[in-house]
């Protein structure tokens, strides 16, 4: 006699209430991240990032470097949220999306740490009377090398991202297809040249780590706001 096999209930990975604590960590880690980003950028006057840069105390150069390890912990956290909200979906779209925004996730930190030499070239071309940005050159060109092995993962995540919250696949509603990051992205300069010239500098220097804010700010009011699934 042949005994029924008995079903196997999958339970998520991550629950939807430690999702929406995911998706705060983002929020956290971003908000962490652009106070890094003002430490080394930011000034009530001057407008060029590389003779501001110049000028810093050390200890905002400092700070700013620590803030890329702590923010990356709470970013790396925060993809916890992603692979909640494509549980639905196959399971190689849902690890290929996970699987990529963490790869940004550590690139954010890996950028910024890497930016620190800019700060410093700069630091070292203002002792010595020089052009901080051509001293600035060769640094600038390595972070800049950085960012281009970022950019396509970006974009397969963009693509895979949107397709999957506007045909419905995931857990996030379908309009949060319209304000990925993607979106913010590709809006910035418009954007930002909107803005009053006193904040174009502070929202500038930190765009990329708003746009997390903004991302997870949403996305986390979403699932927070929507029914639990039993």
């Amino acid at each position: 006699m042949n005994t029924p096999a008995l079903a196997v209930r999958e339970f998520p990975l991550i629950s939807h209430r430690a999702a929406v604590y995911c998706g705060i960590s983002g929020i956290m880690g971003g908000l962490l991240l652009f106070m890094g980003d003002m430490l080394l950028f930011y000034a009530p006057v001057a407008t060029d990032k590389f003779a501001v840069m110049g000028n810093l105390p050390a200890w905002r150069i400092v700070l700013s470097g620590q803030s890329a390890l702590l923010a990356v912990s709470f970013y790396v956290l925060a993809c916890g949220q992603i692979q909640h909200a494509f549980e639905p979906t196959k399971k190689w779209l849902r690890w290929t999306v996970c699987g990529s925004f963490v790869f940004i996730m550590l690139a954010y930190g890996v950028v910024h740490g890497a930016f620190i030499a800019v700060a410093v070239a700069a630091q070292i071309a203002v002792d010595l009377d020089l052009p901080a940005q051509a001293l600035s050159a060769l640094a600038v060109t390595s972070n800049d090398a950085i960012r281009q092995l970022v950019y396509p993962v970006f974009g397969l995540f963009s693509v895979l991202f949107v397709v999957a919250v506007w045909t419905r696949q995931t857990a996030y509603p379908r309009w949060l297809a319209l304000c990925s990051p993607a979106t913010f992205f590709v809006v910035r300069e418009p954007l930002v040249s909107r803005l009053p010239e006193h904040l174009q500098s502070v929202v500038d220097g930190g765009y990329l780590n708003l746009i997390i804010v903004v991302f997870f700010s949403l996305a986390t009011s979403a699932l927070w706001m929507a029914q639990e699934p039993k």
